[in-house]
């Protein structure tokens, strides 16, 4: 907890609401707008099974035009409840997003209105919806349409059982009514990926996420969650990027003013140094990096090595950080112009904006002008790169703090590393499996038998187990250990 309250201090984060503002938002009703009704739809929604805000939901639409299949991705409808300069828009607008720390949440709405409008927190739930028309035979995206709706969620289903389901067909009984849906769910969104993987030739990079899992009651630490993306979240990623480049591309050709998520071209500079780095150290030639197929290539064509997950952290590392801008750009990473975010207006008040927009030009109100958005990203941008650090430097501290305990505990865990710098008074490394990065002083690395006077080197890979942890530099003091007679 005291880990918790440094890192909010120290970034300037907003805590929870107070108990008048949550009771205040119980009096919020939603304003009218003419909605489709979509209830009979069956709809679910997929997310982890901590989740704490339910904005997206997906149907698959009876009756498609022939050689086709129609997708409806439901947004929560947060504008309906937060029109543009009210109270809690100006709030939403301060805090950015919502900040998940490990064991704290700071949401970007008050916890009341988050339930209130989360998808299936009723009985007809009030959502944004865009219906996607796909090519049943390539993937394609023919066509889109959007409208306020109304609808019924039937069933929260988390991404560990889907991907269960995917993998040995196992599903609770509860499901049955659902699988069909999710098998047909699940072969469009491979096609759609499949398109998209040949057409705008995303860069894809599949680095593990660490969680961290605590309980928000006790602050006690559970353990760490780590696992790369699988196909139950490509799924739902699948349908949200196409929601999200749809609305773009409306905002866009309808000439309203809007806020586009954009990746700049990496820096010629940093890719020269990341391709001259990585022969040196793994012996893997990048070639020219500087033209985008050829880093789409490269990242396609790197094998399932231990070294492969420090590669493509180092070439993240070389690109451009993506931002929010009030004109569509190119999306590097993606291969996509015109993309926009509005899937999750509950946690990102540039989705929110979005939302806000699209409100105004569906009541014929006036929206807010180019200038008015520029200043809204640029605010957006500012608001995440503090978010981000924040929750990097919470999800550290709350490691090492973990694995605190379970030296304390007598509880001795071996970790492979990777040296990734060396100086003068040791090495740094990087411990995947814990995404964290470690140290192992010269005295510990040269003072035994370990290391026999051979020379270190960057790349070199080390079992390791954790010394002790510096507090005032935040950081864990690791010491390298034999395997098997491997030295």
């Amino acid at each position: 907890a005291a880990d918790l309250d440094a890192v909010i201090a120290e970034y300037g984060l907003k805590g929870p609401y107070s108990k008048a503002e949550e009771q205040a938002v119980l009096a919020i009703i939603p304003r009218p707008i003419e909605r489709r009704d979509l209830t009979a739809l069956c709809t679910v929604a997929i997310d982890p099974d901590d989740a704490r805000d339910f904005d997206d939901a997906l149907s698959i639409v009876p009756d498609p035009p022939e050689g086709t299949v129609q997708v409806a991705v439901h947004i929560s409808d947060v504008a309906a409840y937060i029109p543009e300069k009210s109270d809690f828009d100006i709030k939403a607008a301060k805090r950015g997003f919502s900040v998940y720390l490990p064991g704290r949440t700071l949401p970007m709405l008050p916890k009341n209105l988050t339930a209130k409008i989360s998808l299936g927190g009723q009985e007809h739930s009030l959502a944004h919806t865009v219906i996607l028309t796909i090519d049943r035979r390539t993937g394609e995206v023919l066509s889109s349409s959007r409208c306020h709706s109304f609808i019924k969620v039937a069933a929260r289903l988390d991404y560990d059982r889907v991907q269960e389901y995917f993998d040995h067909r196992v599903a609770p009984e509860s499901w049955q009514a659902y699988l069909e849906m999710l098998d047909q769910l699940r072969q469009t969104a491979t096609l759609m990926r499949q398109y998209r993987r040949n057409t705008e030739k995303f860069i894809d990079l599949p680095l593990p996420e660490i969680r961290v899992k605590c309980d928000e009651e006790t602050n006690r630490i559970l353990g760490l969650d780590v696992h790369g993306q699988r196909e139950a979240e490509q799924l739902v990623e699948e349908f949200m990027l196409a929601a999200n480049s749809a609305v773009g591309q409306e905002l866009i050709d309808r000439n309203i003013a809007g806020i586009f998520r954009v990746h700049a071209e990496p820096e010629a500079e940093k890719l020269v140094e990341f391709s001259a780095q990585t022969e040196q150290l793994f012996g893997i030639r990048t070639g020219d990096l500087s033209s985008r197929e050829v880093c789409w290539k490269f990242v396609s064509s790197l094998p399932d090595t231990p070294e492969k997950p420090l590669i493509l952290k180092n070439l993240l590392r070389s690109l451009a950080k993506a931002k929010y801008l009030n004109c569509g750009q190119l999306h590097y990473a993606l291969g996509k112009i015109n993309y926009c975010h509005f899937t999750s207006p509950i946690r990102r008040y540039c989705d929110l904006t979005v939302h806000q927009q699209l409100w105004k030009m569906d009541t014929n109100g006036k929206s807010r002008s180019d200038t008015a958005l520029k200043r809204v990203a640029e605010s957006c941008c500012e608001l995440e790169e503090k978010c981000d650090a924040a929750s990097f430097a919470a999800a550290d501290r709350v490691k090492l703090r973990y694995l605190a305990e379970q030296l304390d505990n007598g509880v001795e865990n071996l970790f492979l590393s990777t040296v990734i710098k060396i100086g003068s008074s040791g090495a740094s490394l990087e411990l995947a499996e814990l995404g964290l990065y470690g140290f192992i002083s010269n005295d510990l690395l040269y003072g035994g038998t370990f290391r026999q006077g051979a020379q270190l080197r960057i790349g070199e890979r080390l079992w390791v187990k954790l010394v002790r942890i510096e507090s005032v530099s935040g950081r864990g003091i690791f010491a390298p250990v034999s395997i098997d007679g491997d030295r």
